[in-house]
C-alpha cells in the first residue's frame, strides 16, 4: 500500500506492521486484564466487553501471517530454500515448547507453534500452481468440517474416544495442552492469504480510492455483525477457549474487516505518522513482544498487581504495553547488530548454546522455582528471536 516506486517488485506495506502492532496491543490488553483485574471487574459490563474484544488478538495475528504470505505470492518473490522455512518452523515450535516446559508439560501446541504450523501450510500453498484456489477450498472446507460435519461427529461421540488427531482436526472437543485446533483456526491465515493476494492485485486502486475502500470494508463488516446479532438473539454463545463457537467465528470476521479498515484509514494521513510508528511492529519485534509481555505481566502480578480496579488495570496495561513495545523493538535492533558480526557461524553456535542452557534449566526447575523458570523461558525465547536472523551453519 505504501509505495513511491510502483515499478519495483518489492513493496513495504506499513499497514502490515500496524496490523501486527494492533494484534499485539489486543493481546497485551487481554492478558493483563485476566491476570490483574478483580473478578467482579472481569464480570462487569465494561471490563467484560474490553476483554471480549481483546480476545480476538490471535485471530488478527493468524490473519496477518496469511496476509504476509499472500503479499509475497502476488509479488512473485523468489522462493526461499526449504532449510530457511524449516528453520523458521523449528524456532517457533521450540519457542512454543518452552512455554509448555515451564508449566511442567512436555508437549503441546499454543500460539507460537500454531503460527509455525500455519506458516508451513501457507508456504506449501504459495509454491503450488493454484494457491488462491487451494486457499478458498481450504477456507470453505474448514467451515464445513468444524460447523457442519464436526457437530455430527460430536453427537456420535467420536471426539470423546481419545483420538487426539481427529479432535484437533474437527475442533469440537478441547484437548489438554492444545489451544488452537486446526478447525477453525487455520481459516484465518488462509483468509489472510486471499486478502493479501487480492490487495496486491488492486494496490493502485486502493491507493487512489482509499477512503472508498475503507467505507466499503465497514459496510461489508456489517454482514457478519448482523449475523452475530441474530445468533445472539437465538441464544448462541460466543467463546473461543478450547473450542470456537459459531458466534465467535462469525463475529471475528467483522473484527478483522474493521481492523483492516481502521489501519487503511490510519495509514492514509501523513499527520498520523507518529501514531503509525508507535503502533507498528516489524517481524522480529512482533515475535519478541510475546515473551516480553508475558515476563512483564509476571513481574506485575508478583509485585501484588492482582485483583485491581478498572482504573488501576488501565494504568498497568498502558505501562506494560509501552514497555513491551520498547523492549520488543530493542530485540529487533539487537538482531541488526548481530547481523553485522562477520563470524555468523560462531554467533549461531553461541546463541544455540545459550538456548540449550535456558531450555535445560526450564525443564529441570519447572516445579521448583517459578521465578527462575520464567526468566530462563523468556531468555530462551528471546535467543530464538535472534536466531531468526542468523543463517544455519550448513
Amino acid at each position: 500500500m505504501t509505495n513511491n516506486h510502483p515499478s519495483k517488485v518489492t513493496i513495504h506495506w506499513k499497514e502490515l506492521d500496524v496490523l501486527r502492532g494492533l494484534a499485539a496491543l489486543l493481546m497485551i490488553v487481554n492478558h493483563v486484564g485476566y491476570n490483574t483485574l478483580h473478578p467482579n471487574a472481569i464480570d462487569g459490563t465494561l471490563g467484560g466487553s474490553l476483554l471480549f474484544i481483546s480476545s480476538f488478538a490471535p485471530v488478527l495475528f493468524f490473519f496477518v501471517t496469511g496476509l504476509g504470505y499472500g503479499i509475497q505470492s502476488s509479488q512473485k518473490k523468489k522462493l526461499g530454500h526449504w532449510y530457511v522455512i524449516v528453520n523458521k518452523l523449528i524456532i517457533l515450535l521450540l519457542a512454543d515448547l518452552l512455554i509448555h516446559w515451564s508449566n511442567g508439560r512436555l508437549l503441546g501446541l499454543e500460539f507460537l507453534g500454531f503460527i509455525g504450523l500455519s506458516s508451513l501450510v501457507l508456504e506449501l500453498i504459495r509454491r503450488s500452481k493454484s494457491p488462491l484456489i487451494y486457499c478458498i477450498i481450504g477456507f470453505v472446507g474448514i467451515f464445513i468440517i468444524r460447523y457442519l460435519i464436526g457437530p455430527i461427529i460430536h453427537s456420535w461421540g467420536y471426539d470423546q474416544r481419545g483420538w487426539w488427531l481427529l479432535d484437533w482436526i474437527i475442533g469440537t472437543s478441547g484437548i489438554s495442552g492444545i489451544s488452537y485446533p486446526l478447525s477453525p483456526w487455520m481459516a484465518y491465515p488462509l483468509a489472510g492469504y486471499i486478502v493479501g493476494a487480492a490487495a496486491m492485485g488492486y494496490r493502485d486502486y486502493i491507493q487512489t480510492h482509499r477512503l472508498g475502500v475503507v467505507f466499503g470494508l465497514l459496510m461489508v463488516a456489517g454482514l457478519p455483525a448482523i449475523a452475530s446479532l441474530i445468533l445472539l438473539q437465538r441464544g448462541s454463545s460466543f467463546f473461543r477457549w478450547g473450542t470456537v463457537s459459531l458466534g465467535f467465528y462469525i463475529i471475528s470476521f467483522a473484527i478483522l474487516l474493521v481492523s483492516i479498515a481502521g489501519t487503511l484509514a490510519l495509514c492514509r494521513q501523513g499527520r498520523l505518522n507518529i501514531v503509525q510508528e508507535a503502533l507498528s511492529l516489524k517481524g522480529i519485534a512482533s515475535l519478541a513482544v510475546v515473551p516480553v509481555h508475558y515476563f512483564l505481566i509476571y513481574l506485575v502480578t508478583n509485585m501484588g498487581g492482582t485483583g485491581v480496579s478498572l482504573l488501576s488495570y488501565g494504568m498497568i496495561a498502558i505501562a506494560v504495553l509501552i514497555s513491551s513495545f520498547l523492549l520488543a523493538r530493542f530485540v529487533e535492533k539487537l538482531s541488526y547488530i548481530i547481523l553485522e558480526i562477520k563470524q555468523q557461524k560462531i554467533v549461531w553456535y553461541g546463541l544455540a548454546a545459550m538456548f540449550v542452557v535456558a531450555a535445560g534449566l526450564t525443564l529441570i526447575y519447572n516445579r521448583e522455582s517459578t521465578s527462575l523458570v520464567m526468566l530462563t523461558r523468556t531468555f530462551g525465547q528471546i535467543v530464538l528471536c535472534l536466531l531468526f536472523v542468523i543463517r544455519l551453519p550448513l
